[in-house]
């Protein structure tokens, strides 16, 4: 009897482990805006290879890590559970490895709204790529991509909004901590550079938000312009704007390298 106790036990616990990801926790809920408490049924549960975000609600539970980066695609709503911990990184790259990626990838047209719950203790770090041989531009925390010399410029940042939680962006190598990607360097190579990438539209309703941007990059908002070295011809680029910033409420640590606390991004030099 003992024995077959712990069969049926053990296949239960294997059925459990099999279910999809959104019926594992079948209604949760969110703070909005507004500060009211919304219900949530539907909805996919985070976890290491959920890496590609469409259109829809995504929901984080306990710890998880992403390496490599998460692209956003369409309307994406992320709800940060009390407690939880949502690293994403992405790997230093060099011209052989491609583009320098966004920790969270945010792209123009696209958009990534953040609520916590009750408690705000729901936690989410985003970290760009950096770029081992600086001849190319990093990647934001959250928003743009990086660009290497193959690349118009630092990707453009799409729309974010963050309404709770604990929310800790960097960007490396010229990218924005929120906002823009940063463009080429052209370092002993007659290359031209690249404009950093603009920030988006950025709106802070709550949360504990942390945003630094590296070598040039604004804290929230453009990404550094490329700069020269090596080739008095090649002139510095233009650095990312500062699009759109809006803060209601939360409280805002904005810091950047070079670049804005908030605002546009350093313009390239020539060095």
């Amino acid at each position: 009897m003992k024995k077959k106790l712990l069969c049926i036990l053990f296949v239960l616990c294997m059925a459990l482990n099999m279910l999809p990801a959104t019926a594992m926790a079948s209604s949760q809920y969110y703070i909005d805006e507004n500060g009211d408490s919304q219900s949530l049924s539907e909805f996919t549960l985070v976890n290491s290879s959920t890496t590609e975000w469409t259109d829809g609600w995504y929901l984080v539970y306990g710890a998880v890590t992403i390496s490599g980066g998460v692209t956003v695609n369409g309307n994406v709503c992320l709800v940060l559970m009390d407690s939880c911990h949502l690293m994403v990184t992405t790997p230093t790259v060099s011209s052989s490895d491609g583009t320098p990626r966004a920790g969270i990838n945010v792209p123009a047209g696209s958009s990534l709204t953040i609520y916590g719950q009750t408690g705000g203790s729901g936690r989410l770090s985003a970290t760009g790529s950096e770029v081992k041989d600086i001849s190319g531009g990093g990647g934001a925390g959250i928003g743009g991509n990086g660009s290497f010399s193959d690349q118009a410029a630092g990707e453009n940042c799409g729309a974010v909004t963050i309404c709770g939680g604990v929310i800790t962006a960097t960007g490396k190598s010229g990218g924005a901590g929120i906002g823009g990607g940063a463009g080429y360097h052209s370092v002993g190579v007659n290359t031209n550079t690249t404009k950093g990438g603009n920030g988006g539209v950025v709106k802070i309703f709550g949360g504990d938000v942390t945003a630094t941007g590296n070598n040039g990059g604004a804290g929230i908002g453009g990404g550094a312009g490329g700069f020269s070295d090596g080739y008095s011809s090649i002139k510095g680029a233009e650095g990312g704007s500062g699009g759109e910033v809006s803060i209601y409420g939360g409280i805002v640590k904005a810091t950047g390298k070079y670049g804005a606390g908030i605002g546009g991004g350093q313009g390239g030099i020539v060095m």
